[in-house]
């Protein structure tokens, strides 16, 4: 009687067999660790184009609403245009690694006559063009721009200012270059910082009042290569081969740890000059110049710098703070002693050498 049972211990088997089958071949069952990765939505920010931000007699695009944007190919603007206009604030603009090119005067993006806030543009470049470059500050008497950031764009040959930005905005990483005017120029309460200005033909870095300028170079433009506004300070940045002044600062300003070499090609100009007062110049280094420092004004503090090979070294008027020394040149050093001390033990002496 055994035997008509085997059925339904074969089915049985099978479905065994099935059940271990498939947890063997459908994985792990406890989730790996770890976040997950969220599946990919839709794009949050506007495209820059006709549909989405439709341009007006003065430009190609114009953008009226707060919001992020983004270009998603190249841009050129014809005659009397601006490539974007901007008439709204909190606008972030990334210019995702294009090139707005003109044929207007206008600047390629500029603001709309009315005062606007925080406004940042990133990422891109803009090319030889008529008009200016990025112009995000006051175009009407009586009107301000405060807030923002320009980073991370090259602008290059415009005929007017290469950046030009209101008050307490932050310029970082962007290189001006070959531009008919001033290569980056900021109102008051601004940082610029890790920038790039030459070739320009007016000052490489025209800063407004109460800035800080950092880690910055200008080089060989056709007038100073930094101006620093009362207030300002200017830090750790290589000025070279400028026509005018290396860097040239207001009162109550503080110069520090600069290297400008090569300035006054005109004939004229200084490494660091100042007609101001109550400023301090300290641990700089100044070469290869008409003037090393020239100081006109009163009551500054001019501290641990050193020049040399300039036509003249010092030109400081009376009534500032200064000792400078002749530093002593000593022989050749082998080995693990030698040489001779610079000339004073005083920590503020200024060297020449």
């Amino acid at each position: 009687m055994y035997p008509r049972h085997r059925p339904a211990v074969t089915i049985l088997s099978v479905l065994i067999l099935a059940t271990i089958t498939s947890l063997l071949f459908a994985g792990p069952l406890t989730p790996p660790t770890g976040p997950i990765a969220p599946t990919p939505g839709p794009e949050p920010r506007t495209a820059i184009n006709s549909t989405n931000t439709p341009g007006d007699a003065d430009s190609v695009f114009r953008i009226s609403a707060t919001g992020s944007y983004f270009l998603p190919a190249n841009v050129l603007a014809g005659t009397g245009k601006s490539a974007i206009e901007i008439a709204a604030s909190n606008v972030t603009i990334d210019l995702n690694g294009f090139t707005i090119t003109s044929l207007s005067t206008l600047p390629s993006i500029r603001l709309s006559l009315t005062g606007r806030t925080n406004i940042s543009i990133r990422n891109g470049n803009i090319g030889a063009i008529g008009g200016g470059g990025i112009d995000i500050a006051p175009n009407l008497v009586g009107a301000t721009t405060e807030g923002g950031c320009v980073e991370n764009v090259h602008v290059s040959g415009t005929s007017g200012v290469g950046i030009r930005v209101g008050n307490a905005v932050i310029v970082r990483n962007c290189t001006s270059s070959n531009n008919s005017d001033t290569g980056i120029k900021t109102g008051a309460g601004c940082t610029v910082t890790g920038c790039i200005a030459t070739d320009n033909d007016q000052a490489g870095i025209d800063a407004g009042a109460r800035n800080v300028v950092r880690d910055c170079v200008a080089r060989s433009n056709a007038q100073a290569g930094i101006v620093a506004s009362s207030g300002s300070t200017v830090q750790s940045c290589i000025a070279s081969e400028n026509q005018l002044h290396g860097i040239a600062m207001g009162s109550f300003s503080f110069v520090l740890s600069n290297t400008c070499v090569g300035n006054g090609a005109s004939g004229t100009g200084a490494g660091i000059f100042t007609n101001s007062s109550a400023s301090r110049i300290e641990g700089n280094t100044c070469s290869a110049a008409p003037t090393g420092v020239r100081v006109a004004g009163s009551d500054n503090f001019i501290a641990g710098n050193i020049c040399s090979t300039n036509s003249l070294n010092w030109d400081i008027d009376s009534g500032n703070v200064c000792f400078v020394v002749q530093a002593a040149q000593s022989a050749g050093v082998l080995g693990n002693s030698g040489g001779v001390s610079p000339g004073s033990t005083n920590p503020n002496a200024n060297y020449t050498y």
